[in-house]
């Protein structure tokens, strides 16, 4: 029994020295965690070691001591295969940002004119746009003569995708040759709802492209503020958050965060603010088109929205997960500032509705809550508008509740439900940073947020080629943000009184 006591201690004593390692090496925990954990296991070992080692120590104080040793060994051993684990989910929860992708554009044909091969497209009328991606569809034009064997094709030029669409279902070509990233924005035109229907995929040609980002990242980002956009995809397709999708960015926001004073504001832009679109001179069109032509066009039509502010990186997250984080961190508590229920069909709770005041939200009702923007009555209407006050309040709770002590014991169920649901071109070890960062601290952040909004109207979209619903942002809201915003990153401290609207 005495030796069994000591082989118990020395494997007690091996597995706590390992445990330790495995600790030291996350790069996440702050020291001080380090040296309490250190101190705690040297304790321990002695306690196990004592029986082992006393002369006068009973068989039954051996027998109680082995078994203890033996189960606290096995569980530094499940803690150091475990914890490692974690950190590779956390880690998957970012899609790494490539430096090339690829640019889809894709031939389409009606499915009554059973041209189901490319062959068949051979001396066939295809109708393509006017001004957007010419230089890919001259290439895509190229690839598809190479590729067939007969005629070349005929092409068709139009003003806008809803004119080209609009061809093809009269029957006046043959094909649409569309870029991928556009057939959403069609889809979403009650005209041509049924697109999906009545088309199909007959070819689709694929080009690499290289990929920037117009992001500076900050050398710190523990003692420096930095500025983080905010892309969030309203889509089930989690590939749409790439950084290579040229899809449209339904929610657009910019976060400053401050590190030193605690302070964090994020302001909401309208999904359909009227803007003129980076690197395309003279052409304005929604925001949320901006990411068609590549997340640079967004980072640099959003960084001279607001002055030319710098963006330090940007964050493209498919809002579909808001159900995923809320249910993993126990739902979320806000502040709603008027009665209204959800329209929202795709899911089982789209006759909630939602009291005014103080409310808390599973994951379903908050991804309900945060895409809402038709509802209507008497005394109010939702609108894109409501709808951006609504995600900055989920995000700000969302934010207050990561933040909190009580988070970490649900670590391992958020990691597990959000495996490549973010791209973000952030280091890891900068997002280590930050989490060594607050649990060092503790600190308690105030969470701020501002919402832009305007007047609704007509104007002519570059995207689309024709007239679409906009939001004209009012200026002064856009002066104030930016000002916010600069004071924010500069070290300056903001009031709740300086965000009320």
């Amino acid at each position: 029994m005495k030796k069994l006591s000591q082989v118990a201690a020395i494997v007690m004593a091996i597995a706590a020295v390992a445990f330790l390692i495995v600790i030291m090496t996350l790069g996440i925990l702050p020291a001080k965690y380090i040296l309490i954990i250190a101190a705690v296991l040297v304790v321990l070992v002695v306690l196990c070691a004592l029986p082992a080692i006393r002369a006068k120590a009973t068989t039954g104080q051996r027998q109680f001591q082995s078994v203890v040793c033996f189960i606290l060994a096995a569980l530094m051993v499940v803690g150091c295969v475990y914890i490692p684990a974690q950190k590779g989910k956390f880690q998957k929860l970012f899609t790494p940002v490539p430096t090339t992708g690829t640019m889809n554009i894709d031939i389409y044909t009606l499915k009554s004119a059973s041209l189901t091969d490319v062959q068949q497209l051979a001396g066939k009328t295809v109708a393509i746009q006017k001004d957007i991606d010419v230089e890919y569809q001259d290439w895509a034009v190229k690839v598809l003569d190479k590729e067939i064997t007969g005629a070349d094709v005929v092409t068709q030029t139009y003003s806008s995708i809803y004119d080209a669409a609009q061809a093809l279902y009269e029957g006046k070509v043959d094909a649409l040759m569309l870029n991928e990233s556009y057939v959403e924005i069609l889809s979403d035109n009650s005209d041509y709802a049924d697109f999906s229907d009545r088309a199909v995929l007959t070819y689709q040609c694929t080009k690499e492209v290289k990929l920037d980002y117009d992001t500076s990242a900050v050398s710190n980002v523990t003692t420096q503020p930095f500025t983080l956009l905010i892309a969030g995809q309203d889509s089930t397709n989690y590939a749409n958050i790439s950084a290579s999708a040229k899809t449209r960015s339904d929610v657009v926001m910019i976060l400053v965060i401050n590190p030193v004073t605690k302070q964090a504001l994020v302001v909401t832009v309208p999904r359909d603010s009227y803007v003129p679109l980076s690197g395309v001179v003279g052409h304005e069109d929604k925001i949320t088109h901006a990411s068609t032509l590549g997340i640079n066009c967004l980072i640099d039509t959003v960084s001279a929205m607001f002055g030319g502010i710098d963006v330090n990186y940007f964050l493209r997250i498919n809002f579909q997960s808001f159900v995923e984080i809320v249910n993993a961190v126990g739902g979320v508590t806000v502040d709603n500032p008027y009665y209204f229920c959800m329209t929202y069909k795709k899911d089982k709770t789209q006759n909630y509705c939602f009291d005014q005041g103080v409310i808390e939200m599973d994951g379903a009702h908050a991804l309900g809550y945060v895409r809402e923007r038709k509802y209507s009555d008497s005394a109010h209407s939702v609108t894109d508008m409501g709808r951006n006050k609504h995600q900055a309040l989920v995000i700000k709770a969302l934010t207050q509740k990561v933040t909190s002590v009580s988070v970490i014991t649900k670590i391992g169920t958020i990691l597990d439900g959000l495996q490549g649901t973010f791209t973000t071109n952030m280091q890891a070890n900068d997002i280590y940073a930050l989490a060594q960062m607050q649990l060092d601290d503790m600190a308690d952040w105030q969470v701020f947020s501002y919402n832009l909004t305007g007047t609704t109207g007509y104007a002519q979209s570059y995207i689309v080629g024709s007239e679409l619903s906009m939001v004209f942002v009012d200026k002064g809201q856009v002066a104030t943000a930016t000002k916010l915003l600069v004071k924010v990153k500069n070290g300056g401290t903001i009031t709740e009184d300086d965000v009320k609207q």
